[in-house]
Formats: C-alpha cells, sequence, structure tokens
C-alpha cells in the first residue's frame, strides 16, 4: 500500500532459497518510480507486503548445474545474489563465475557481499566490467563483448549461463554465446 492505494510491482529476490524468516529485494531506485521511491525512502523496517510468486524458470539446480556462469548488467546482479548466497549457504562445490557489468564503480550493487562470498567459496570468482570506469581501474573496460567471454569462461561449452540485465544486453549476450557455439539449452534468463 502506497499512500492508500494498492500498486502492483515485480521485483526479483535477491536473498538465497534457504532463509526461512524473510524474503530479500533490492529495488533500484528510479527517478519517477512510486513505489521504488516508496521502497528506498519511505517503508519502515518489518513492513508487511502480499507477495505472488515466484514465477518463471531461472533457477539453479544443484544436481543440474555444474559450472555455471552469471552475466549480470547493473540491477541484474539481484537474481545473481541469490544464487550465489544459496551456493555459499550450502558449501556447494560448484563452478562458478560472475561476469558483472556496470558503469561506474559507484553503481557496483552487493560489492561487500560477492567479496565476502569470493574469499568463502573457493570455485567462485568475480570479473567486473565497467563501461565508465575511473583512471585508476586496472580491470576490464568497456561494454559485453566475446573477448571477455572468451577469456573469463574456463569450458564454455560445458557451463550453464544465467543471464539478466536489460533487454538489449540479454540479446547481445545470447548472441555473443551462439556465435561461441553453446548449446541454446545451457542459457538461461
Amino acid at each position: 500500500m502506497v499512500d492508500g492505494k494498492l500498486v502492483k510491482r515485480s521485483y526479483t529476490i535477491s536473498s538465497s532459497p534457504t532463509q526461512r524468516n524473510f524474503v530479500e529485494i533490492t529495488p533500484k531506485r528510479v527517478v519517477n518510480g512510486l513505489v521504488s521511491k516508496f521502497l528506498n525512502d519511505l517503508a519502515p523496517i518489518g513492513m508487511v507486503v502480499k507477495a505472488r510468486g515466484p514465477y518463471g524458470r531461472f533457477y539453479f539446480d544443484e544436481s543440474q548445474h555444474e559450472r555455471v556462469v552469471l552475466i549480470a548488467g547493473g540491477s541484474g546482479i539481484t537474481p545473481m545474489m541469490a544464487m550465489l548466497r544459496y551456493i555459499d549457504d550450502l558449501c556447494l562445490k560448484v563452478q562458478v563465475t560472475l561476469i558483472y557489468f556496470v558503469r561506474t564503480e559507484r553503481d557496483i550493487i552487493f560489492e561487500d557481499q560477492i567479496m565476502a562470498i569470493e574469499s568463502r567459496v573457493r570455485s567462485f570468482r568475480h570479473v567486473l566490467v565497467l563501461s565508465q570506469p575511473g583512471a585508476q581501474w586496472n580491470g576490464w573496460r568497456g561494454r559485453l563483448r566475446r573477448e571477455i567471454l572468451e577469456r573469463e569462461v574456463e569450458q564454455p561449452l560445458d557451463s550453464t549461463y544465467f543471464l539478466c540485465g536489460p533487454p538489449a544486453f540479454m540479446e547481445l549476450c545470447r548472441s555473443l554465446l551462439k556465435q561461441m557455439t553453446v548449446e541454446p539449452s545451457r542459457v538461461l534468463q
């Protein structure tokens, strides 16, 4: 309820499925967004909301996915965090590479949590790519391109890919993976 009116929005869960007492979402604050502004600026801790779902078939299954590549653009990191937290919570031995694209270092969401998971999960590594890096940035620069995928993904044909980001980003990613001869059934979004 926002200003006495029922307002519906869809958000991605960013907490691990092992959590039973709460569900975490990470709403990106949108300048003219009624609900995002409310959630980021006014919602009280412990606020109760009505929820439906989850919907879709975008999920990690440890019985099927032994090697995964998570490719996220901007706020598309939220479902990746749910998967990473789950892998961390259960100490799963799956090989995980996160390739995360953002504009600047200030745009990195969950930076501390990603670093903490990487320190605990030996089979996890992450790669940051900045499209507008500062002068001190030593990592990948620019936008999603085949060179990054080819250099950063080990055993690309044996991996399952999870994509989340803006539509054009995901379309480009699917196209690049197709060029790399990755089976379409191994690409989930």
